[in-house]
């Protein structure tokens, strides 16, 4: 690790290397921390912004420019990543200096799961968590599942190829039909996988992190924005798999919290026939949507994934 500073006050230096960045979220942070920039001039320059600014007294110090330092400040097409994750920085900072970022592990520990961790978070608190991330690339599943028992009958030959040369016919093609049968699914149950994958997840890209290794059934679960990718999804993939083995940190806003009793949440029924029929529908389709395991549930916890990275 490299440390700068004078004398004995060595300060470590945090190199991050983000996998996703939302700066608009971050912007938006910002803006309510500070309660808006002040003191800025613009000048339109084809479709960027130049920012003039004097905010040295600024809780982030953003846009600190004792001389009338500018700024490019442009679209979230074409913005320079290296202001975007030093603004990122300043969001962490910020939030943590006024005790408005809960830490897991740390402020939510895991013998307190169980015994009311809802009442550290709100629906709308800001998380740091650290741990293990698996990542559930929707489209991609569903591509495979076009061409599963076609993969699955070239992987089982290429396991019978590997057969000593001198095995006999009739026990190669035992071996064959076995290892083919392991491989294969049902053309039904494949349709029906495809229509459950059309309905409830098309090109959905979610990531779940576990945060304590000895409760996994507590997850931290958010759909990925491809916009905010820092590499196309497959790349990243490619890259560290499914499943991750090192640890990975996500600053998130939660956005629910399932209650541990679904059943207590009343549907009531009234008015119209056709309300009544369609609130009925809307019900039977919460139950099949829940069979589905779209929907997040205790102990899990929905986030809005804004930034993350390895460190």
């Amino acid at each position: 690790m490299t440390f700068f500073g004078e004398g004995v006050n060595w300060v470590p230096l945090k190199i991050r290397d983000f996998i996703y960045l939302d700066t608009e979220r971050l912007k938006s942070i910002i803006a309510q921390i500070e309660q808006g920039l002040i003191n800025i001039s613009t000048q339109l320059k084809s479709n960027n912004k130049e920012v003039m600014a004097k905010a040295g007294g600024s809780l982030l110090g953003l846009l600190e420019a004792a001389g009338g330092a500018k700024y490019v400040w442009q679209n979230q097409a074409t913005e320079t990543r290296t202001l975007h994750d030093n603004i990122y920085n300043k969001v962490e900072n910020a939030l943590t200096s006024n005790d408005l970022l809960i830490t897991i592990p740390g402020n939510i520990k895991m013998e307190s799961i169980d015994s009311g961790f809802e009442s550290m978070v709100s629906n709308t608190s800001f998380i740091l968590a650290k741990g293990k991330v698996i990542i559930n690339d929707f489209t991609r599943m569903r591509l495979m599942l076009e061409k599963f028992n076609g993969l699955g009958k070239f992987i089982a030959q290429c396991g019978v190829s590997s057969l000593p040369i001198n095995t006999p016919e009739h026990l190669k093609n035992q071996a064959l039909k076995k290892a083919r049968d392991k491989m294969t699914l049902d053309k039904s149950m494949i349709e029906g996988f495809k229509l459950f994958f059309d309905l409830f997840y098309k090109d959905r890209v979610v990531i779940k992190m576990i945060t304590f290794e000895d409760y996994p059934d507590f997850r931290l679960v958010g759909n990925l924005k491809a916009d905010f990718l820092r590499e196309n999804i497959s790349s990243i993939i490619y890259k560290y798999g499914t499943a991750p083995v090192s640890e990975w940190t996500i600053f998130a806003q939660v956005a629910s919290i399932p209650p541990k009793d679904m059943s207590k949440i009343e549907n009531e029924i009234g008015g119209a026939d056709i309300g009544i029929a369609l609130q009925q529908m809307f019900n039977a389709f919460r139950e099949v949507e829940l069979l589905a395991q779209s929907s997040v549930v205790h102990p899990e916890i929905a986030i809005t994934p804004i930034a993350i990275y390895r460190e």
